[in-house]
């Protein structure tokens, strides 16, 4: 049995056992776990069904900042799945909650999240208006990772937009910070879209 494979038997003994003693609380968690191991691994369809029942139990028991977790996450999973109504549905629900909340740093990453999606959807405007606002607000907590993302999604934004300097420009500022952070990750999606920008 692989580690996935014996990850996934300790949660499903884990999830028994709290539904067994009705606890709520860890039967969400556990269900929001088991949901990110399964998406992780591909299986789609079963991590959003755990990841709605995990966001039923944070509706009925009060969890925002579980709810506004679950919806990010649902957001991700849906675009991923091409239900992109779906997606943005979701995602700004959890938006919303993110702002309630003042959770600046999820804020950020929602608003990239969004940025990117509306891009895709070729409202340019909108794109800009999420983009430009998770850009400042990760600028100011100080998360290099969040502004790597946003430079990465509005260079996407000006490529689409046709306005291939400002997306060189983009890139060039992600990939300063990618460098300084040494993120192999963002380091190479940046010399890809670099490389499609030549």
């Amino acid at each position: 049995m692989g580690d996935d494979d014996s990850g996934r038997a300790y949660f499903e003994k884990g999830l028994r056992l709290a539904r067994r003693v009705g606890d709520h609380n860890l039967v969400g968690t556990l269900l929001s776990n088991l949901a990110s191991s399964l998406a992780r691994r591909g299986e789609f369809e079963t991590a959003k069904a755990y990841f709605q029942e995990s966001l039923q139990i944070a509706r009925a028991t009060g969890n925002r900042m579980a709810m506004c977790f679950l919806l990010s996450n649902l957001g991700t999973l849906a675009h991923d799945l091409g239900d992109v109504a779906q997606a943005l549905q979701s995602l700004e629900e959890a938006l919303e909650l993110a702002r309630a909340l003042e959770d600046r740093a999820h804020l950020s990453h929602l608003l990239a999240n969004l940025g990117a999606l509306e891009t895709e959807r070729k409202a340019y405007t909108r794109a800009e208006e999420y983009l430009q606002e998770g850009l400042s607000l990760a600028q100011e907590i100080g998360h290099p990772e969040h502004q790597i993302l946003l430079h990465i999604n509005l260079a996407n934004l000006r490529k689409e937009d046709m306005k291939l300097d400002k997306a060189a420009e983009e890139l060039a500022r992600g990939l300063e910070l990618a460098e300084e952070l040494k993120h192999k990750r963002y380091l190479q999606i940046i010399q890809g879209l670099q490389e499609k920008l030549d």
